[in-house]
């Protein structure tokens, strides 16, 4: 027993002798698709046989199934440079040192995958030459294959402004990850990957076939940078495969499959404060006895779009759809019919254009081959529209599918094995090119004045959120009118400006809608540019200066003044000066509005609500609240502003409490304040002061029933807003 317990510990001391090149072994890896492993064989046979066409051929063959397209290439040219083929070519045959006529089929194959569609054309046009039979499997399924040659070289030649990007080291590992989705905000990416976890959790949880990871769900934040955090294994993971397909558009439902890929089924999951509740698998109607792969879901959450190859379609996987009824089910799933879905399959629908446009991946249509990326547009009444592809580069030669579109923006997440990426499958963002024949949607703005008159040479300038798009007009001086035409699927953030000083500026949203074309907006401008900071001046100089001056004065009045009278005076002057030189926060202040007489004015305390998941706080939210205390300080002179921010007692799944949460709240209330009325041209300390700065934690006390009571819990997380001047 000693012996034993010797030998396995030294054991993994020693390097494992590697395995002799095997010449069946690496033909049933073939048989058994185990690619990978495939490929590493034949490369021991080849490292013996450099010369051997065979080998080439089938080292080629394999690699065409691996991200090593541009490998696989150079294996199939070597395998057919010769022009020789084997006249009875057998693949279990060890002494063969030539391949097969059906290896033309593969190099034209792996030209067409490196982008070289007119070579792909050349080698099956000698193929047509070399096959006697004119039943032959391979002259059979050509026909397409030129079809799809002829379309890749339309396509190349008209390239689309699409910008892709991938996403980076922090979410794309060397394993396969894939299906990245994100929230309207873009705060968060939702992805699948089978990657190893990093506490080794999943070290015996592998897919017996490929002996790969089961695929598990991830999420990663994006921070104020625009960068992707690390990735975070979400807390909702099983043992048997997950996998993301959907989200609505405001990140509070998800949507996932569980289970074998070829038995897989969807299930359902609502985020409670930053807790996902227990997935709950869809109705039959949408999980069949047949295989579903794919699922998205309308912004408004209404309808549900899958892929599944349940019986009576057009063939393959289609694409199917469901609606919300009024008891809570999904209806009877429908087929999208044959504008959509072909005989081939189609794939990996998504929702954008605000629920106007559906993406979907497919290997029929006018596809450049494989899967690629298609869209159709969906009208008021839900029909579907002629299907149209985006175009290179989003489509390509290669499969392309996985993409899920961001539902009020052109953005969205593809998976591809693109060479150059960090594993077998990354993750990209992308940002579609923009239609040049789309309609504009009009913003039509009117802009009030607190002062006499709109000052001349008033400007808009709106600006794309994530783009770099921009639209300018001019405003009209004597009616306050003015327009731009913004390219749709955008958000803008939109700004008054005279010269380079930004007035007002507010957010709009131009959505997809061909329903919604006009948007009316109403602004005030405030009377008020940035001032220059006030000359320092010797304040113990300046006293005695208009000391001596009221001293001199009340000598020349006093047969006049009596000198009761000239001590009153020389008070209010005394009085008037402090109140110019006042200090707030060791800052010498500007010169401020007296207060008029009579009672103070105040502004009534103001609650702006969060939903659970939101934890910041914007601007827009409490843009009508700075511009009642801009005018407040005009009337009143400086004002006084009271911030109190409130937490629910829901736990919270990370280790801030809610006492940290709400603290959180309150001073991102304070800091969005003091900056806005900052670029207004107000100085704290001198026009405005914080009087009061408090949060809490508030509410009914936390039952493990935040599902049911998710409307009684909200109630207590505000920030509540109010000012006295």
């Amino acid at each position: 027993m000693g012996l034993i317990i010797c030998l396995g510990m030294i054991s993994p001391v020693f390097a494992q002798p590697e395995t002799p090149a095997n010449f069946n072994e690496a033909n049933t890896l073939i048989e058994e698709k185990l690619w990978d492993q495939a490929v590493i064989e034949w490369q021991k046979l080849l490292a013996k046989k450099p010369l051997n066409a065979n080998y080439h051929y089938k080292l080629g063959m394999c690699l065409l199934e691996t991200k090593d397209k541009k490998d696989a290439l150079e294996h199939l040219e070597t395998a057919t440079g010769s022009g020789k083929f084997s006249k009875n070519y057998d693949p279990y045959d060890e002494s063969e040192e030539l391949a097969p006529i059906e290896a033309l089929s593969y190099l034209a194959k792996a030209q067409h995958l490196n982008g070289k569609p007119d070579d792909a054309i050349e080698s099956y046009e000698l193929l047509k030459t070399k096959i006697k039979n004119p039943g032959h499997l391979l002259l059979q399924d050509m026909p397409r294959q030129l079809e799809q040659c002829e379309e890749a070289k339309l396509q190349m030649k008209s390239p689309k402004n699409h910008k892709i990007n991938n996403v980076g080291t922090a979410i794309n590992s060397e394993y396969k990850d894939f299906n990245g989705l994100s929230p309207k905000d873009l705060s968060i990416l939702y992805f699948s990957s089978n990657r190893e976890r990093a506490d080794g959790s999943n070290a015996k949880l592998v897919d017996p076939e490929t002996m790969e990871f089961e695929d598990d769900l991830y999420m990663s934040f994006r921070g104020a940078s625009g960068k992707w955090g690390p990735a975070e294994l979400l807390s909702i993971n099983s043992d048997k495969g997950d996998r993301v397909t959907g989200i609505t558009a405001d990140g509070h439902t998800l949507f996932i499959s569980k289970g074998p890929r070829d038995d897989a089924e969807f299930y359902m999951c609502k985020l409670i404060g930053e807790r996902w509740t227990d997935p709950v698998p869809l109705g039959a109607s949408v999980n069949s006895q047949f295989q579903e792969m794919d699922m998205a879901i309308s912004p408004d959450g209404k309808t549900i779009y899958f892929t599944s190859n349940r019986p009576n379609g057009l063939g393959g996987f289609d694409i199917y759809r469901a609606k919300l009824e009024k008891n809570g089910e999904w209806g009877e799933a429908e087929n999208l019919g044959e504008l959509v879905n072909t005989k081939y399959s189609e794939v990996s629908p998504s929702i954008g254009g605000n629920g106007k446009i559906l993406y979907f991946s497919s290997e029929g249509h006018n596809t450049m081959g494989g899967f690629d990326l298609f869209s159709s547009k969906i009208d008021a009444k839900g029909n579907i529209g002629n299907t149209v592809n985006v175009g290179y580069p989003l489509s390509t030669t290669d499969d392309d599918y996985y993409f899920q579109a961001v539902p009020i923006s052109r953005k969205g997440f593809i998976t591809s094995s693109k060479i150059g990426g960090s594993g077998l499958q990354d993750i990209y963002e992308v940002t579609l090119a923009r239609d040049p024949n789309e309609a504009p949607v009009v913003l039509k703005g009117n802009l009030i004045s607190l002062s006499k008159s709109i000052p001349t040479g008033l400007k808009l300038l709106a600006k794309a959120k994530d783009e770099d798009l921009k639209v300018e007009a001019s405003v009209d001086a004597a009616s306050g009118m003015y327009e731009l035409k913004l390219p749709p699927c955008a958000e803008y953030k939109v700004q008054v400006m005279l010269e380079k000083i930004v007035l007002n500026e507010y957010q709009v949203e131009a959505v997809c809608d061909e329903s919604v074309m006009t948007i009316e907006h109403e602004t005030y401008v405030l009377p008020i540019v940035k001032r220059p900071p006030p000359p320092k001046v010797d304040l113990t100089a300046e006293k005695s200066k208009k000391e001596a001056k009221a001293e001199k004065k009340a000598e020349k009045e006093k047969e006049k003044t009596d000198k009761e009278k000239a001590k009153a005076d020389e008070l209010a002057a005394k009085e008037k000066e402090e109140l110019a030189n006042m200090k707030f926060g060791g800052k010498k202040a500007k010169p401020v509005k007296e207060k008029p007489a009579g009672e103070t004015e105040k502004i009534s305390p103001t609650k702006y609500y969060f939903t659970y998941g939101v934890f910041r706080v914007k601007l827009e939210d409490m843009g009508l609240f700075v511009e009642e205390v801009a005018v407040l300080i005009e009337k009143r002179g400086i004002t006084e502003i009271d911030v109190y921010a409130s937490s629910s007692k829901v736990p919270r799944s990370n280790k801030k409490s809610n006492d940290e949460l709400s603290k959180q709240r309150a001073d991102d209330a304070m800091i969005v304040i003091r900056k806005e009325l900052q670029r207004m041209g107000y100085e704290e300390g001198v026009h405005y002061k914080f009087r009061k700065i408090d949060s809490g934690v508030n509410g009914k006390e936390y039952e493990n029933d935040a599902k049911e009571n998710k409307d009684v819990y909200e109630r207590y997380q505000y920030v509540e807003l109010s000012a006295e001047g």
